[in-house]
């Protein structure tokens, strides 16, 4: 089975915010169209990260056929090594074994690139060999924590980071470990904070933000939730 950097937590350790990641999280808040807690885009993002490695190593898996030494090749064909870290390479020759040891086979020379050397197999070997694994085969994640439980164990340090990290982007407003991407926010101007600061003074009590925004001509098409937040957000600005 393939390892998964994503299952490690030297991987974690170093959790920093890429671009693709900034994206991910805007839409996320942006589907769900709600202020969301730092934990749940932590644990969003951690699924994502995992959903992402499983689909880059599905593509790397694509690049070539896995070389097997149970299997024959041509030339031209090009190869994937497990081995050699999923190195690919082409077949640029082919003849055959003089090993009697092992019956009949073919020894195939491998180019790796102008950078590398080539190097030779065997193949078509009738002996069983560690290497003959098919890509489901490597592929197999029977045993992998899942993106809950690396959240809740090696991952365990991303909400902090997360949130350290995202207060400094500017399309993203938080009040009380809860996030929303500006693009989402009610507008609120200066006349609805100088209505808001009226009532609270008017009352003499803390107010709560919902009853705020009652007093205030906010659009009712966004949702009480997102109001509120935006509000609570502009008031500490």
């Amino acid at each position: 089975m393939i390892e998964r950097k994503t299952q490690t937590v030297e991987y974690w350790q170093g959790f920093s915010l890429a671009p693709a990641d900034t994206e991910f999280l805007r839409n996320r808040l942006l589907d769900a169209e709600r202020p969301l807690t730092t934990r749940e885009l932590a644990q969003a993002l951690v699924t994502e990260r995992c959903r992402r490695e499983e689909a880059d190593l599905r593509a790397e898996l694509a690049r070539g056929a896995i070389y097997q030494p149970k299997k024959r090749f041509a030339v031209g064909d090009k190869l994937l090594f497990p081995a050699l870290e999923f190195r690919l390479g082409e077949v640029v020759e082919l003849r055959p074994g003089e090993n009697p040891e092992h019956g009949e086979f073919d020894v195939i020379t491998v180019d790796f690139g102008a950078s590398r050397r080539q190097r030779s197999f065997a193949a078509g070997l009738s002996g069983p060999h560690k290497l003959n694994a098919d890509a489901s085969d490597l592929l197999i994640a029977g045993d992998l924590i899942s993106p809950e439980k690396l959240l809740a164990t090696i991952a365990s340090a991303v909400p902090a980071s997360l949130a350290a990290q995202l207060g400094a982007q500017p399309d993203f407003a938080t009040f009380e470990d809860r996030w929303l991407h500006r693009d989402l926010l009610a507008e609120i101007h200066v006349g609805h904070l100088n209505i808001a600061e009226a009532v609270i003074e008017m009352r003499g009590v803390p107010v709560d933000t919902r009853t705020l925004v009652k007093e205030l001509d906010l659009p009712t098409e966004i949702k009480p939730e997102v109001l509120a937040f935006s509000l609570q957000s502009a008031l500490l600005a």
